[in-house]
């Protein structure tokens, strides 16, 4: 004896339920991949205006994302405007002297057609002295900062027509004055010298941060150390600084401080930064 059992299946309802089922499916999709949404965008920086002496940092903010929104920061860029005021031009001389006495000049260098006093600034001097027909002593020039200070002594042999060994020092004016090469003992021989003088520019560096946004009463050194994502740069920056996993939250800035003498030389400063935008979620941090 055999049973068979008749089952009635509906299946118009079936995939009417199946097809409400792969819309909410779809509308969750959407939404998922809406929350994974990424911008790229390259962000400025408003300039900042270089005060006329360094006593701080100087502060350039390059922003932070809207709220609710976070940056995957990828690069960022830094530099001036065109220098304030150039430097001077550079001026050299020769000079001789014989059978000189003590502290006699042999050469003087001064500003170039005006032979004015070099303005203050940092300075690269290029020095050398020998001794022509008749030999002196061992050494027996300087350099001088003229009616500031002695910079260096030099190497001079002690015989006749001898050969220049150049010396390069740098020294800082800090009041306006030319540059001297002077005799230190004096003798019978026949004093020969060279200087050449440029004016250079200072060094500045920059410092890369990420978090809250310091106020300019806080600038002090030391500078807040665990926000820092790229320390001690050049500025302004040889090219774009690739920064590698630094994430930006909403309450959060990228900023740069700068600092250093060589910031005079500029009357603004600028800079830039290309980010990855997306939502601001625990999902998102996970693979951004």
């Amino acid at each position: 004896m055999g049973f068979r059992a008749e089952v009635e299946f509906d299946f118009a309802a079936a995939f009417g339920r199946l097809d409400s089922q792969m819309g909410e499916w779809n509308k969750r999709m959407r939404e998922y991949l809406a929350s994974r949404a990424v911008i790229g965008r390259q962000v400025n920086a408003n300039p900042a205006t270089v005060p006329a002496s360094i006593v701080k940092p100087l502060l350039l903010d390059l922003g932070g994302p809207a709220p609710g929104q976070l940056w995957k920061v990828g690069q960022v860029c830094l530099w001036g405007d065109q220098p304030t005021t150039g430097l001077v031009v550079p001026s050299s001389n020769y000079g001789t002297q014989a059978a000189p006495g003590a502290n006699t000049t042999i050469v003087g260098v001064g500003q170039v057609g005006s032979g004015a006093n070099f303005p203050p600034g940092l300075y690269q001097l290029t020095a050398a002295g020998w001794y022509g027909a008749v030999a002196g002593p061992a050494d027996d020039m300087k350099l001088v900062a003229n009616g500031i200070a002695t910079i260096s002594t030099l190497d001079v042999p002690p015989v006749a027509n001898g050969t220049p060994l150049p010396r390069t020092v740098y020294y800082r004016l800090q009041q306006p004055a030319t540059f001297l090469m002077q005799s230190i003992a004096g003798s019978a021989g026949t004093y020969k010298a060279t200087l050449d003088v440029s004016q250079v520019s200072d060094a500045a560096v920059c410092s890369i941060f990420v978090g809250s946004l310091p106020q300019i009463a806080d600038l002090t050194s030391p500078w807040p150390a665990a926000d820092c994502v790229a320390p001690a740069l050049p500025f302004p920056t040889v090219g774009p600084v690739t920064l590698h996993e630094v994430t930006v939250s909403g309450n959060e800035h990228v900023y740069a401080l700068i600092t250093g003498g060589g910031l005079l030389d500029f009357s603004q400063v600028f800079g830039t930064a290309a980010v990855l935008e997306a939502v601001d979620s625990p999902a998102t941090l996970s693979w951004l």
